[in-house]
């Protein structure tokens, strides 16, 4: 037995459902564009303000301080967190042009050719390396503690100061 074909009448209701759904979808998707478009902006501009301000400290600064100003920027960005990150390497060398280092940079020797350097300049400044494991998954997927964004900032700071004065001929490597 075969059953009749539907009339128009019965498709309604149950056809537009799908139309529904995917311009719910796009609207969604505009949304959310909106959105990031907007974070994005506010997240350029606050980029633009800082690479401005450590530009102009960097004729004044030493090269520590200029590492510490790039590390209180990073700890305090609001910006897009992967943004934030990324601005670290060109803000350390946009400080470091601010003045010669020829002076510090000739002092460094051979140092900078290894990842020690910059491990050793962040344990003298005290830069906590490990974050304790806090729970049982820490423990089972960092091995026991992880290391500290204060950390990374540091490390690639200090290859940023290392990278500079090795691509200027600063330093003597041995």
């Amino acid at each position: 037995m075969t059953q009749p074909d539907p009339s128009p009448g019965d498709l309604g209701r149950s056809s537009h459902i799908g139309y529904y759904v995917v311009g719910g979808i796009l609207g969604a998707s505009a949304v959310l564009a909106v959105i990031f478009a907007v974070m994005l902006m506010n997240s350029e501009q606050e980029l633009w303000q800082a690479q401005v301000a450590i530009q102009e400290q960097g004729r004044t600064l030493s090269v520590d301080g200029c590492v510490d100003e790039v590390m209180e920027f990073a700890e305090g960005c609001t910006a897009i967190a992967s943004l934030c990150e990324t601005t670290v390497d060109p803000m350390i060398v946009t400080c470091l042009e601010g003045q010669d280092r020829k002076a510090y940079c000739s002092g460094l020797k051979r140092w900078t050719g290894t990842t020690g350097f910059e491990f050793a300049q962040c344990d003298q400044r005290g830069v906590q390396a490990i974050k304790p494991a806090k729970g049982f998954w820490d423990r089972i997927l960092f091995g026991g503690g992880r290391q500290t964004p204060e950390r990374k900032t540091c490390a690639a700071a200090y290859r940023q100061v290392a990278d500079f004065c090795e691509g200027r001929n600063l330093v003597e490597l041995l």
